[in-house]
């Protein structure tokens, strides 16, 4: 590594080694100064949970400001190599220090959770509760209409899986157990099938996988991520690319047949989150204006023609990052997660029952303020929300820490 060069910094000596990686001495030849590198070790690049608390080691010290904390400058990599370039402070070893050592550790968990709401009103009924609990990561949730079963992406077993839990026993199973990596899951109204996304060799299938009986099937060759089965199971809708690499459109899916169609498309914004309203008639989905905006919309679903963007009904405005819009069960509402007070609260628009205009001003169903437990702690990748008859089903990232106090004396 000494002598190599990562974007603009060239590394000039090995610092010191830990558990999680390796500190080098470099110069930025931006700013022509010194500065530190810590380079995560080539065996925990594969490993998603090491990898994860990299990243979020750089986060939590370049939120801080202290003479007494050195300063994040970048997380990047480059040539396959993940590092964290930061302030360099030349002085001496722990073993040459005496005194006392002042500390912090954090951890996290991503965990799926339950939120009890009466769906068609908007009225949360209770507390959240936590509905799986593992020391690897929970992710991605999609749950059956009734709420009774759940289909969600795990690391438990050291890979990206999809895991079953039914909320009735309780019981929790894979669904597929592979060395490919599995995103995505897509559970059926009924409860009775999930569609996700496989990716290997750098090529994205769509399989479809029965709950009991039968093996999964490669239901669509080169397709985008798999996002909502019609109310029959019979129609799923996904992501697909314009040709040429333009941005994303929503298509639909024919399971019988294999038909695909394209459905919802825009020359200059990617359209994403594509779901049915429980009577089929309607699609909502949400276009992406920039980095921190977009914008959700309705539209009309036709078998025979695809909606014209005329006929799209724009539910909110694109001034902010408004995301994951869901139905409730009867239509009249358009659930959605925003950061418009500054945090990823869930929010409810109210429509009209037969145009599906909205119908007054947006209101917040709950507030997910606090630090320690929030959708905030997830990866906006693996955040995905269901919406049932009698709840809100989601991951929310748990964050916990301690502070520790070592004597330096005597090493």
């Amino acid at each position: 590594m000494i002598g190599r060069q990562l974007r603009h910094y060239q590394i000039e000596a090995k610092l010191g080694q830990g558990g999680m990686g390796v500190v080098y001495r470099a110069l930025d030849t931006h700013l022509d100064r010194p500065v530190a590198i810590k380079v995560l070790e080539a065996d925990a690049v594969s490993n998603p949970e090491r990898k994860k608390r990299f990243v979020m080691e750089a986060k939590a010290a370049s939120a801080l400001n202290h003479p007494n904390i050195v300063h994040v400058y970048d997380i990047d990599m480059a040539d396959g190599v993940n590092f964290i370039a930061m302030e360099y402070v030349a002085g001496k070893t722990l073993d040459e220090l005496t005194g006392r050592l002042v500390f912090a550790s954090v951890s996290d968990r991503t965990d799926i959770w339950s939120l009890p709401l009466d769906a068609n009103q908007g009225i949360v009924t209770g507390e959240p509760q936590r509905l799986t609990q593992d020391a690897a990561d929970d992710v991605c949730p999609s749950a059956s209409a009734d709420g009774k079963k759940v289909a969600f992406i795990s690391y438990r077993s050291g890979q990206r899986d999809v895991w079953i839990k039914d909320l009735e026993t309780g019981k929790e199973s894979s669904l597929t157990m592979s060395p490919a990596a599995e995103y995505y899951p897509t559970m059926s109204a009924d409860g009775s099938k999930v569609a996700y996304q496989l990716e290997e060799k750098q090529k994205q299938t769509i399989w479809v996988a029965p709950l009991r009986g039968g093996m999964a099937q490669n239901a669509c060759q080169d397709c985008g991520r798999p996002w909502h089965w019609s109310s029959n199971g019979q129609v799923l809708l996904y992501s697909t690319a314009s040709p040429g690499g333009g941005p994303s459109g929503i298509a639909s899916l024919d399971a019988g047949s294999g038909e695909k169609r394209d459905l919802l498309t825009h020359s200059g914004y990617g359209l994403y989150q594509s779901f049915f309203s429980a009577d089929d008639r309607w699609i909502c989905f949400l276009a992406r204006l920039g980095p921190n905006r977009s914008r959700l919309f309705i539209a009309p679903y036709r078998t025979e023609t695809p909606a014209r963007e005329s006929d799209w009904i724009a539910v909110t405005d694109g001034g902010s990052a408004d995301d994951k819009p869901r139905w409730s069960p009867d239509g009249n509402l358009l659930y959605f997660m925003s950061r418009r007070d500054g945090s990823n609260c869930l929010w409810a628009q109210r429509l009209d029952h037969h145009s599906k205009r909205p119908a007054g001003p947006a209101k917040p169903v709950f507030h997910f303020h606090g630090a320690r437990l929030a959708p905030g702690n997830v990866h906006n990748r693996e955040f995905e929300l269901s919406i049932t008859n009698n709840r809100v089903v989601l991951p929310l990232g748990e964050v916990t820490g301690n502070i520790w106090m070592a004597d330096l004396g005597g090493r």
